[in-house]
């Protein structure tokens, strides 16, 4: 966590998700961006981003990785912009993660 930024996602002075980054000169990894289902599809993961990209405004390259079924999240990355570039062996887990980049 001492490497990784936190912030809360706010609406009307309550908590309603949350984002976790990694910089790393050139580069952000997204670790999580999560919103209180009662709040998504309301265009808030896209402003979010928009303020990340602000914040981070040397990032050349966005990374980050979802699970294989999670369609929800495939589509909301590619919105944003992310194309998917890989994805990771199953190993001991009972999916694989798709790797997604997006470069500015």
């Amino acid at each position: 966590m001492e490497r990784t930024d936190l912030f809360k996602i706010m609406h009307n002075e309550t908590t309603i998700g949350g984002v976790s980054v990694i910089d790393s000169a050139e580069s952000c990894r997204l670790v999580r961006i999560f919103i209180d289902p009662r709040h998504q599809g309301k265009d808030i993961g896209h402003k979010v981003f928009a303020l990340l990209l602000e914040r981070y405004p040397d990032a050349e390259i966005w990374k980050l990785d979802t699970p294989s079924w999670s369609l929800r999240n495939q589509h909301f990355y590619e919105s944003l912009g992310f194309g998917k570039i890989g994805e990771t062996d199953r190993g001991d887990r009972s999916f694989a993660l798709f790797l997604y980049e997006r470069k500015e």
